[in-house]
Order: structure tokens, then sequence, then C-alpha cells
């Protein structure tokens, strides 16, 4: 291998501090070939010595780890390590020059690694080994992963969500699973609002892994008082069934948006760093808004949350909307199991009456007087009855909108009267005694007189 100045080495144009066995290795990295192929990939590509000495890194390495290539050359790599793996990554190496035996596979090994700023990064590293000059050299080549294992947590968080929201036909239960699984995946605190009959904004559920912040959020909630008409935060989001995003919350914020001390003073507890606001949209309604945010994480939100929380609020929408079909379809079959019972008693009264004056005709000898007042008795809630059997017909008439009332100048007292009058032969043969005060100096009014006489019925 040719002899090569560490400014050809270190690959940054500036000059190197290497010296001894480090200048030996940057003469080998002086090969055109070997530099050309380092410099154009796009995984990190790192050489270090049996004492873990860096003694070669290429520029993918820079943007991966975000230490510039000079500031890494000659130093320990256990600095791109998380402190958990550095003991173990000294021991692996000292057992493999001992014995040659590796600690860990050498061929894309999963492994976090640790990036300038504090964070760790999701890396498949694969390792390999050469001598020169006889000194060992280790090569490592690491490959960022995050995005790849971010969407593979993200599709498995959603086949998640996806079975929880279908376990529940209740929406007020869906809703508070979705806050609660997206504590603490997607965010630090999560409240799910939903608008009620009357369109006002109101939170359903609130979730954080500290109950105490739940309860502060709880409290700032009881401040917020959402107005239904803002212009900003989740009224916005609801009004124009667009997500927000705010990928810094500046103290200032806090300050603006809180109205009162007690607000401010509850929302500089919660110390938010990022939020996002998402809608609840099904088929062209919106149902509510998710807000999600991160405060002692630290996490700052970027447009791939924001996709995620839209996903994860685009199903929780739609199980909410096939929840409250549910209810809908339920309330309906109760509404129907009412009106049968109902129609049943509305066509049973005249039939009753009916019975009963027949009955009474075949036992008792009436004077003709009293027989033919039984006559009409009969005849009048047999027609009833028919009248209520075609009221069956007006069915679709309500249902239209047609339906039509025979409205005329009645007298209540008459309507009273016939109506009691039909039902006392089945209070007579109950025991039980009728008695009518009717006001003597009521008026005509306009109406139909067979409906009035049902609602006496009734």
């Amino acid at each position: 291998m040719k002899p090569a100045s560490p400014e050809v080495a270190n690959s940054s144009g500036k000059a190197g501090e290497l010296s001894g066995d480090a200048s030996e290795l940057a003469a080998a990295a002086s090969d055109g070939r070997f530099l050309t192929f380092a410099e154009s990939a796009a995984d990190a590509i790192i050489v270090i010595d049996a004492a873990s000495i860096i003694h070669f890194v290429n520029r993918a390495a820079e943007n991966i780890f975000g230490y510039p290539v000079q500031e890494l050359l000659g130093r320990n790599l256990t600095l791109l390590m998380p402190g958990h793996l550095r003991h173990v990554h000294r021991a692996g190496l000292e057992r493999y020059t001992a014995t040659g035996t590796p600690h860990i596979d050498w061929n894309g090994v999963e492994l976090p690694g640790l990036h300038r700023d504090g964070r760790e990064i999701a890396l498949e590293i694969s390792f390999g080994e050469f001598v020169e000059n006889g000194t060992r050299y280790f090569t490592g080549i690491a490959r960022d992963i995050t995005e790849r294992k971010r969407r593979k947590e993200s599709q498995r968080f959603l086949a998640e969500a996806s079975a929880l929201l279908a376990a529940s036909l209740d929406y007020e239960t869906t809703l508070q699973s979705v806050a609660r699984l997206s504590v603490p995946f997607v965010a630090d605190w999560c409240i799910v609002y939903v608008v009620d009959e009357e369109a006002a904004i109101r939170p359903i559920a609130v979730m954080h892994a500290d109950a105490e912040r739940v309860a502060l959020i709880w409290e700032l909630e009881r401040h917020e008082n959402q107005n239904p008409d803002a212009l900003t935060g989740v009224p916005k989001a609801i009004h124009t069934g667009q997500s927000e995003l705010f990928e810094d919350i500046p103290e200032a914020t806090h300050a603006t948006t809180a109205n009162d001390a007690e607000r401010f003073r509850v929302a500089r507890q919660l110390d938010l760093k990022s939020a996002m606001i998402v809608p609840l949209v099904a088929r062209g309604r919106t149902l509510g808004a998710i807000t999600f945010a991160t405060a002692e994480s630290g996490r700052c939100y970027d447009r791939s949350d924001l996709a995620l929380a839209e996903d994860l609020a685009q199903r929780a929408a739609l199980a909410v909307d096939n929840a409250r079909l549910y209810r809908e379809a339920q309330d309906a079959n109760r509404l129907k199991d009412e009106f049968l019972a109902t129609l049943s008693h509305e066509l049973r009264t005249p039939l009753t009456s009916i019975l009963g004056w027949t009955n009474l005709l075949r036992s008792v000898k009436f004077d003709e007087g009293t027989a033919g007042r039984a006559l009409e008795t009969i005849e009048r809630n047999a027609r009833s009855q028919k009248q209520l059997i075609d009221d069956l017909l007006d069915a679709s008439r309500i249902i239209t909108g047609k339906l039509r009332l025979e409205l005329k100048p009645i007298d209540l007292k008459t309507v009273v009267e016939l109506a009691c009058h039909a039902a006392r032969p089945a209070a007579d043969a109950k025991g039980i005694e009728l008695h009518l005060a009717l006001d003597s100096a009521a008026s005509l009014v306009a109406g139909d007189a067979e409906r009035l006489q049902q609602v006496v019925w009734n």
C-alpha cells in the first residue's frame, strides 16, 4: 500500500493529526478507487483499530452522526454509541481480539447509534477486519434505518389501533381507546374532542402517562372554554376539516394563548414542546378532533408524524361513525317497538269498547234508549278503529311530508266525553270510576277531532 498524507486519509481537505499506524492506514485510504467508493456511499464507513480509535470515516458518517469528519478522526468509536452499549463494545472487542470469537453477528445487525445532538439513531451495521503492516483494523458499514424502522413501527401501531377500534361499538369507549393507545407512541399527552348535538366542543378523553398531569390537562380544559366559532386551535380544525402542525411551541405561545393567569400557570406546568391538531372526519362530517402534544420527551413533530396522526384519526373517525350508526339503528329499533306497542294499544282501545258493549247487550236487557246509545258507541268505535287502520297508511305520507289533518272547529269537551265514553266499559270491568271535570266556558278550537281523541285515549 502506497504511503499517503493524513490530509488524504481524512478526506476533509484539511490537515489531520494522525501519526504512525494511522498514517499508514491513511495511505491505504488514498487509493483512488477505495476513496471514490467510500465517499460516494450513502452509508457510513468507519475504520477503527483494536483500541477502538477511529482512523477513517467518510462523509456519510458526518451526515448520519452529525460530527464533522475531522472531529471524529483520532476519537474513540464509543463516542458514537449510547452509554449503555459502550462497555459491551469494549468487552466484546477485547474478547474477539483475544479469542477470535465475535459476541454479535457481524452481518447486518441492528444497533442504536448516538447523534451529536444526543438522540439515538437506528442503525444496521455490518463489520469486517483486515491487517495492515501487522496492525489489526476493523471496518463498520452503518446504514441509518430510522425511517425504515419508524415506518415498520407505525404500521404495527396502526394495525393494533384498527383491532382496538373494532373492539367496541360505543363511540366514547372507542375514542378513549385512541387516546390510551396514542400515549406514548404518538404523544406525551392526547386529548380527544367531540362535537355534541348542540354543536358544542367538549373533551371526551384525556390521556397521559402521569395521572397528576392528566388532572392538570383537565384543569386546563375547564379553563379553556372552547369557543366553537374561534378561528384557531381545535375549533379551526373542526370547521375547516384541516390538520394543524406546530413543530415548535415557544413559551411565548403559552402567554398569548392563555387569557388568564390560571390557564397560563397550567400551560407552563405542561411545558409543551410540539403539537398536532387533527380533525375526525367521516363521510364528509366532522365529528371532533384529536390533539397530540409532546412535553417532557422533548420530541418535535414533523410531517411524517402528522401523516401518522391523520391516518389514525381517519380510522378512529370511521370507527366512531360506525358506532354512531349502530346506536342510531338501535334507537330506530327501540322506536319501532314503541310504535308497535302504541299501535297495539290504539287498536285495542276501540275494540275493547266494542266487545264490552256487545257482551252487555247479550247479557243485559236494556231499554230502547240505552240499547241505542250502546249501538252508537259500538258504531263510533268501529269507525275509530277503521280510522286508525287508515292512519297506518298515513305512515308513508308522514315520511314524505304529505300527511293531512282534517282541521275544523271542534268542541274539546265533546272530544273528551267521547273518548272517555269509549273507555268506560273497560274501566267498569276493572272497577275504575271515571269522573269528568270539564270547563263549560271552553271555546271552539281548530283541530282534527279523531287525532285529538287519540290523544285523550293515550
